[in-house]
């Protein structure tokens, strides 16, 4: 049995990710010391450091936090008759993340974009295999199931990126519309 983490261990984690968060607003990541942190969160360095290792873990420990929260959003509904179901639910289901956690990925956007679509593309190559593993499709893909993952798993990122840089001007639903009508069913048979 997984044992569950201390309340109080959980309270600080947070605490300290918030505060780098909020500096990120002020500055520029590399600019940010551990002092600083520190002294945002009102914390003693010394309990920083018994949770963390520097700033780049904590920096780390925060893109896994939202990584686990996406996954946990995704794999909500697990049961689908078709692909274009499942990628669609996908879709949906990361719109609804980055709308709910916007003014956090902009904050990581703007300072570390590289590991940010690196957890990103993890995550979501994680829940379509996950989904994959807890379905009742029966189509087969005509295309390598690798290669269609990666093409729409790309899309899905992309089109993230633009939606929370506000490069995209239409409503979930509008959008939600356009990526249904982008589904190709000759991709599965």
């Amino acid at each position: 049995m997984e044992k569950k983490e201390d309340l109080r261990v959980r309270r600080t984690k947070k605490l300290l990710a918030f505060s780098l968060l909020d500096l990120m607003e002020e500055k520029p990541y590399n600019k940010i010391n551990v002092n600083e942190i520190c002294d945002k969160a009102m914390i003693h360095r010394a309990t920083f450091y018994t949770h963390f290792y520097d700033k780049d873990d904590l920096f780390d420990y925060i893109l896994s936090s939202l990584s686990e929260e996406l996954f946990e959003k995704v794999i909500k509904k697990a049961n689908f008759v078709s692909y274009k179901e499942m990628y669609l639910t996908l879709i949906s289901c990361v719109i609804d993340f980055i709308l709910e956690n916007k003014n956090k990925l902009i904050k990581i956007i703007k300072n570390e974009n590289e590991k940010l679509i690196n957890v990103v593309i993890e995550t979501l190559k994680r829940s379509i295999t996950y989904y994959e593993s807890k379905s009742n499709i029966k189509e087969k893909h005509t295309i390598p199931k690798d290669i269609v993952m990666n093409f729409y798993i790309g899309g899905f990122a992309t089109l993230g990126f633009n939606l929370l840089n506000d490069n995209i001007n239409c409503n979930k639903e509008d959008l939600m519309k356009y990526c249904e009508s982008l589904f190709n069913q000759e991709l599965f048979k």
